[in-house]
């Protein structure tokens, strides 16, 4: 009764979905017993609509409830979607915090690291690379750029190969991403701004192969992440991307690692899977 959905998540007491409806872009169940709580942000431009999906940047539970911090485009702010009164009104409820993002042109993510300090994931649009920042969310100054990869792409038209799924650790202050279209982990210390990269069995993906590579034929390599306190958990395709979007009857993996990048188990599931969400609550895996 949810089909089409392209994401799960679970958020405090709550799984949701996003996608699959033409109407509304969440639906919003209990996590402890699947009861439907119903179907929330409608799409348009209105104060309580946005115009497209927008996928979570950061999760965040305080005493007015549990919500979802989200990119609206059209208007450059982050609104944060408040679950808990939405289910309780029945309706869809937007906090009124919204975080301006007129001056951050090509973000990809952003976590708040205290009161005043933002941590960024943006594409440079001037020199077309990858970059995490450190930003003073007062002054909108960032304190310092990191350039994360020394080699760019050679044509804009190409920031797709650049899509990656990334989570944070507030207590190690560490940042994770694991990437599609390049066989790799990276694991970025915000405090020392040390990279670490982990390459699944010592074949590491060359830009320019990646690049000249047709499409049908480009490797897809991560499809997920997820993370908790002390393990990093990431969907494995390791497929083209005909073969992964065509065929069916083929297998994933999941990776699980600590923060330092040890492996730590290997799952290998028999089936195509497509997304992963985790409740460390029940010790369940999606």
């Amino acid at each position: 009764d949810n089909f089409g959905a392209n994401t799960i998540h679970i958020i405090d007491s709550f799984m949701i979905f996003a996608g699959g409806r033409l109407d509304t872009f969440y639906k919003v169940c209990s996590k402890y017993d699947y009861t439907y709580l119903g179907n929330y942000i409608p799409q348009g431009r209105g104060q309580s609509e946005l115009s497209s999906i927008s996928f979570p940047l950061f999760y965040q539970t305080d005493s007015s409830g549990a919500k979802i911090f989200l990119q609206d485009r059209e208007n450059l702010t982050i609104k944060t979607f408040n679950i808990t009164k939405s289910v309780k009104k029945r309706r869809t409820v937007f906090d009124n915090e919204n975080i301006d993002i007129k001056n951050l042109p090509g973000l990809k993510t952003l976590y708040p690291i205290n009161d005043t300090l933002f941590f960024l994931h943006y594409f440079n649009y001037r020199n077309n690379k990858e970059c995490y920042a450190l930003l003073n969310s007062d002054t909108q100054i960032p304190l310092y750029t990191d350039t994360i990869y020394n080699n760019s792409i050679s044509s804009r038209g190409n920031i797709f190969l650049w899509n990656t799924f990334g989570s944070i650790n507030y207590n190690k202050k560490r940042y994770v991403t694991a990437m599609q279209f390049f066989n790799q982990i990276n694991i970025y210390n915000i405090d020392t701004r040390n990279a670490l990269t982990i390459i699944p069995n010592n074949t590491q993906t060359q830009i320019k192969e990646v690049e000249e590579t047709l499409m049908p034929e480009k490797m897809e390599y991560y499809e997920d992440l997820i993370s908790t306190d002390s393990q990093i958990w990431a969907l494995y395709a390791n497929k083209n991307r005909k073969d992964w979007a065509t065929q069916e009857n083929i297998s994933t993996e999941i990776h699980v690692l600590d923060w330092d990048g040890n492996p730590l188990v290997k799952f290998i599931l028999p089936q195509k899977i497509n997304k992963i969400a985790l409740d460390e609550e029940q010790k369940i895996l999606y």
